[in-house]
């Protein structure tokens, strides 16, 4: 391999004295700097020890733990009332539910009573024109009766021999027709 030649410039000397202590004061300020930086790091874990020593002091107070025991106890009671307010609302929702199921069952009762009324009311109305209608053929029967009650008397009147007679055959269908019709009208 060939001899590789190298060259420096030539350096004064005042400058390479100049660099020299350039590099001194790099290392002495270097050194100084990593002494600044530990005394920097110490302050800060002082100034962050001190109050969290104070925190500490304050968060193993009797006050501290009182509070903790409240908040505890308030978190219990919530916990509780909450639970209480969950069994409230399923009692609710449960009485909602057969309220409405019995307000469905009445409803339909009532629909089946109106029903039953509204066929009561037909039968009503078909038994009173019934009974006008008998009432109306008992009048007939009873002035058919007192019709032919006078056509006897009158024959008796006329022909008083027959009158025993006459009487056992007019009497017999007219006095037939009443018993018949008097009580059918009265059982309606």
């Amino acid at each position: 391999m060939p001899a590789s030649l190298y060259h420096y410039l030539p350096v004064p000397m005042d400058e390479a004295w100049k660099e020299k202590d350039r590099s001194s004061l790099r290392l002495w300020l270097q050194g100084r700097r990593t002494w600044v930086l530990v005394i920097l790091v110490i302050l800060v874990i002082l100034s962050m020890a001190v109050p969290l020593g104070h925190f500490a002091v304050q968060a193993n107070s009797e006050a501290c733990q009182h509070g903790l025991r409240e908040e505890k106890q308030w978190r219990n009671t919530t916990q509780h009332l909450r639970d209480q307010l969950a069994r409230a609302q399923e009692a609710l929702l449960d009485a909602d539910a057969t309220c409405n199921s019995t307000v469905e069952n009445l409803t339909a009762s009532l629909s089946q009573m109106k029903t039953l009324q509204q066929k009561q009311q037909e039968q009503v109305q078909s038994l009173q024109s019934e009974i006008t209608l008998l009432k109306q053929q008992l009048q007939e029967a009873s002035e058919t009766e007192k019709r032919l009650r006078n056509e006897i008397n009158a024959i008796r009147q006329r022909n008083p021999q027959n009158a025993a007679s006459s009487r056992a055959i007019f009497i017999g269908p007219a006095s037939a027709t009443l018993l018949l019709l008097v009580p059918a009208a009265l059982c309606f």
